[in-house]
């Protein structure tokens, strides 16, 4: 596999949901179907060092809302707001 895609996950990844977790395997399968390397991040919405979420998009290829809930649910939004503005692809669940 020569490509490497670098996918953000919004959410505050919790491995007791569920949800969160078939998120991760169902990047796994796309890898393998596609012959493309995933590079999967999941983004906190609250973020140590008082840095905001935007600062850790710039590196991802295209980001992805996660499922459950969100501990900061406007930082989500503003996530979600950036990627619309700096044209950056984006899916939610």
């Amino acid at each position: 596999m020569d490509t490497l895609l670098k996918i953000g996950i919004i959410g505050d990844f919790d491995v007791s949901r569920p949800s969160q977790v078939k998120t991760g395997e169902s990047l796994v399968h796309v890898s393998r179907e596609l012959s493309v390397d995933i590079d999967t991040v999941w983004l906190p919405t609250v973020v140590k060092g008082n840095r905001k979420i935007t600062e850790k998009l710039s590196d991802m290829d295209a980001v992805w809302a996660g499922p459950g809930d969100y501990e900061d649910p406007e930082a989500a939004i503003l996530a979600i707001k950036h990627c619309r503005e700096q044209q950056k692809p984006f899916f939610a669940t």
